[in-house]
Parts: structure tokens; sequence; C-alpha cells
């Protein structure tokens, strides 16, 4: 791996980026954070920026994170949430407060609780695939069969449908669309 720049340049690994704690709730749209560079009063809002906020974006890619320098002397934080169409601001007073503190009070404001955050990334028993609890929709009782097991009448194979349908006809003339549908599910 190569060396990275600029000053803690380990903030930008994906360790660093995963050990976020801070993930907000699908109503909150836009993070706009005001601050002042230089004043003292900004400080722990400008470390709150410095060492958690690539971690914020990393964990809420839907959320826009919106940095306003030097235009306000007293440093605040406004989220913007959108619920039941409605758009509603909540601000957040950082004025002389430390980064912890500010981040805890992020998370109880507008952060997913620790249950929430479990509850999404249990996996859903609907799922089928590579890593899931079926590999393939056929092993649900009531899906038709893969093909490669039991092959599908001709009207629902799409080379009949597109490339072949003097053929399909001349086979709907022996049996209907619902004869073959009647054939395919009494078939082993």
């Amino acid at each position: 791996m190569p060396f990275k720049k600029g000053p803690a340049s380990w903030r930008r690994t994906i360790d660093y980026l995963k050990g976020g704690t801070l993930v907000f709730r699908e109503k909150v749209k836009v993070c706009t954070i005001n601050y002042h560079e230089t004043l003292p009063e900004s400080d722990g809002l400008r470390r709150f920026v410095f060492w958690h906020l690539a971690q914020i974006q990393y964990k809420n890619p839907q959320v826009q994170c919106v940095q306003l320098k030097n235009i306000v002397k007293t440093p605040f934080i406004t989220f913007h949430t959108l619920e039941d169409d409605k758009i509603n601001s909540i601000y957040v007073n950082c004025y002389k407060k430390k980064e912890h503190e500010i981040l805890e009070y992020c998370e109880k404001l507008v952060g997913k609780t620790a249950e929430e955050i479990e509850r999404e990334a249990q996996t859903n028993q609907a799922n089928f695939g590579q890593g899931c609890s079926r590999y393939c929709i056929c092993l649900v009782e009531g899906q038709v069969a893969c093909p490669r097991y039991k092959p599908l009448p001709e009207f629902m194979r799409g080379k009949y449908l597109l490339s072949k349908q003097d053929e399909l006809e001349e086979i709907r003339k022996t049996k209907s669309d619902e004869q073959a549908l009647a054939e395919y599910w009494n078939s082993k």
C-alpha cells in the first residue's frame, strides 16, 4: 500500500471509516456544519469535522453533508429532515463543546440506536442466492423449477416467443398453453 499524504492520513482508510458510530435515521437528508476556523469557541466542532466527518459521510451516503466555514462566529450543526412531505430543521449548538460531546449528542438526537442497526444488518429469510439459506428461487414451494432440471413448456421459452413463432403455432395446434402448463405441473 502506498503512503498516504496529508494530516492524519489514516483517517481515509477503510477500517477507520467503517469504525464510525453515527448512522443517521432515514428522515435526515442534509447536514450543514457551520464553524469558524480561527475562533477558540469552534475548536470542538473543528476537531469533530476533522476526525468524524469522513466517517459520517461513509456511513450515510444518502445524506448531503455541507461545511460552511468562517460565515458565522457561533458554531452549530443543522440537520434538515423530511418527514411526511414536511421539511424541518434541527439545530445543535456547539459553542465551546468538545468533539466527543457533539458526537454523543448527535447520536442521541438523529442517530439510529444499536438495536435498529443490528435489526437492519440481519439477513432477510426471503432472500436467495450465494450466502443465503436458498441458492435458487426454484427451491421455494410453488415456484417454477429450474429449466436445467425440468424443461419449461415451449410457450414460456424466449426463443419460441422471439424467433420461432411459426413452430410455436404448430405446437399450439396440438395442445393449448393451459394443457402444456398442466402437463408441466403434473410431470416429475
